[in-house]
């Protein structure tokens, strides 16, 4: 996440080309996202403003989309790398 923050791009990670990452969001619809498909959403119990997101993304998207993640107020809490 720190390569996003400081507007470095990704180009593969571990071989994949697709990559499920979650993230901690607020309330309300997520922004459009190039390169990202919304897979799951789960409220938490203990943080009802917040929901758990599952995403989709294609990983030379993944800056981009850490960083509107990150813009809407919205915390990325894990990549995945299968």
């Amino acid at each position: 996440m720190g390569l996003a923050r400081h507007g470095r791009d990704i180009a593969e990670i571990a071989g994949n080309h697709q990559i499920l990452v979650t993230v901690l969001a607020p309330a309300g619809p997520l922004p459009p996202l190039d390169g990202a498909r919304e897979l799951f959403e789960v409220p938490i119990q203990s943080r009802a403003a917040r929901r758990r997101v599952g995403l989709d993304v294609s990983v030379e998207h993944l800056a981009s989309v850490i960083r509107a993640m990150e813009n809407t107020g919205a915390t990325v809490e894990h990549v995945y790398d299968y």
